[in-house]
């Protein structure tokens, strides 16, 4: 089968005045009738240090006067808020690439957390000693319905290279960050996969690039 990735565009217009090289983050949170789940994500973000970082909102809920309303109160970040139609969550996350203004471009989703109040400080910090990366990647704690939190073993990237990935074990989307220019020349994400577009993507991007790995939690 044929599998056609949805492109996204090169060029980003902010329409803000705002350069893109004056914001180093931008945070894609891709929402579907999840307000209490988004006001959680916005709580993580709440501690952080948000200067040169902004908040883009893909929203596909039903009723989008209760997110704007929620973002209205939103301060201390520049907020890019758009509405899809709901066709998966490749499709929306491929829409937050494309409104992203910042070098690069990290997915949290609504109701995903940053670990600590200094998680994006140590973040840039690291990327910055590493000569900004084309793509890093970090350990992320997994909860489970019963709020107990677990850290899974640190992934092994050339002994999962060496395995030629066949074993499916990738790092997470939520401790993983990309150059946007990066992540726009491949092409974003591969919207015709239900579940395996993440998969795809790292696959694509870990034929070019070298990651370099992060030595804290993120998320």
């Amino acid at each position: 089968i044929d599998r056609h990735t949805l492109q996204v565009r090169d060029a980003v217009s902010d329409g803000g005045g705002t350069s893109q090289g004056s914001l180093w983050m931008s945070i894609i949170t891709p929402v579907k009738d999840g307000l209490p789940d988004l006001a959680r994500t916005w709580e993580s973000l709440l501690d952080q240090d948000l200067a040169g970082v902004e908040w883009v909102i893909i929203d596909s809920s039903r009723n989008t006067d209760q997110v704007r309303g929620f973002l209205d109160e939103v301060v201390g970040v520049r907020v890019t808020y758009r509405w899809q139609e709901p066709r998966g969550i490749f499709t929306a996350m491929n829409r937050g690439i494309t409104e992203a203004a910042g070098q690069y471009v990290y997915f949290l989703n609504a109701g995903d957390t940053l670990a600590a109040t200094d998680s994006l400080a140590s973040l840039r910090t690291e990327l910055a000693a590493h000569n900004h990366p084309a793509w890093a990647y970090a350990d992320v704690e997994m909860v489970d319905d019963q709020g107990r939190a677990h850290v899974p073993a640190r992934w092994d990237h050339e002994a999962e290279r060496s395995r030629s990935f066949a074993r499916g074990h990738f790092p997470c989307h939520q401790g993983t960050v990309v150059r946007s220019t990066v992540i726009r020349s491949l092409g974003g994400f591969d919207a015709s996969y239900a579940i395996g577009g993440d998969y795809d993507l790292f696959l694509r991007l870990d034929r070019l690039y070298p990651p370099v790995q992060l030595p804290f939690t993120l998320a």
